[in-house]
């Protein structure tokens, strides 16, 4: 299942249309040929759905950690994304039961792409310890796009890949 979520202030540049596609035709037979057959993900698309934070209130960087500033202080993890699309979905009606393995995806760049030039950003990562986001254990945070080069986003996919490839194995 992959969840698309916006930050309250940063719209999607993608559909879901786009990003299913994009899963289905390029991540999809990466791994079942990486696998040889063995693997053969599939993924449902749900969203765009609004988160009710900023950018900055999931990813500001703290007191020397990456994505540790979130305001309330639940968590010193960027994990409350997942949590707050998650528990989002479920109130829109999404009956996650049926699904194994969770990929939240937020509006925007993620920070492995932008470094240092915008620190609120969100560094994409997999979790499987802590709390949980609704009925999964193992989840993974991952852009929708990545730092602009020459006027264009550069590529997630190798992103989605890795964050998948943790969750997953």
């Amino acid at each position: 299942l992959i969840i698309l979520a916006a930050f309250s202030d940063v719209q999607p540049n993608r559909t879901a249309a786009d990003i299913t596609n994009q899963s289905n035709s390029q991540i999809v037979p990466f791994y079942r040929d990486m696998s040889h057959g063995k693997v053969y993900p599939s993924a449902d698309v749900y969203g765009w759905i609004t988160l009710p934070n900023t950018r900055a209130y999931y990813g500001a960087d703290t007191n020397g950690f990456l994505d540790s500033g979130i305001a309330d202080q639940v968590s010193p993890f960027s994990w409350r994304i997942a949590y707050d699309a998650v528990y989002g979905a479920a109130y829109r009606g999404l009956n996650m039961s049926q699904y194994k393995s969770l990929v939240v995806m937020h509006s925007g760049d993620g920070q492995e792409s932008t470094s240092n030039t915008n620190t609120d950003n969100v560094w994409s990562a997999t979790y499987n310890i802590g709390p949980p986001a609704g009925p999964f254990n193992d989840y993974s945070i991952v852009p929708e796009t990545e730092h602009m080069q020459n006027g264009a986003h550069l590529s997630p996919l190798g992103v989605w890949a890795h964050e998948l490839g943790i969750n997953l194995f």
